[in-house]
């Protein structure tokens, strides 16, 4: 059995307030109520100071995932738990994002 696979094409550069994270899922689809439940969602901010604000489903491949903050550098880990999508087998792959150096 396939993990559900997350990417984003989303970017955050430190010094972003409140950024928002564009999730796609392949090899499985989003599951309507659970997949906006925070409790399905294991999300690690690392040391990029942000903190989790909402998880809103867009369609069955994508969800939107909200912040409060001021980002940092550091790495975000993403994890959707199995009962995010409408065939819960698995949990997903993990979906590492880098808070990139403003380059200033």
């Amino acid at each position: 059995v396939a993990a559900p696979v997350l990417a984003t094409k989303s970017t955050i550069i430190e010094q972003d307030v409140n950024p928002t994270i564009v999730i796609e899922v392949t090899k499985n689809t989003f599951a309507d109520t659970l997949s906006e439940d925070v409790d399905n969602w294991i999300i690690d901010f690392g040391a990029t100071d942000l903190v989790l604000d909402t998880i809103t489903k867009l369609s069955a491949t994508e969800m939107r995932i909200t912040t409060t903050g001021t980002a940092i550098v550091g790495t975000i880990r993403i994890l959707a738990l199995k009962d995010c999508f409408d065939a819960p087998i698995v949990d997903s792959t993990v979906l590492e994002i880098e808070v990139q150096e403003s380059g200033e």
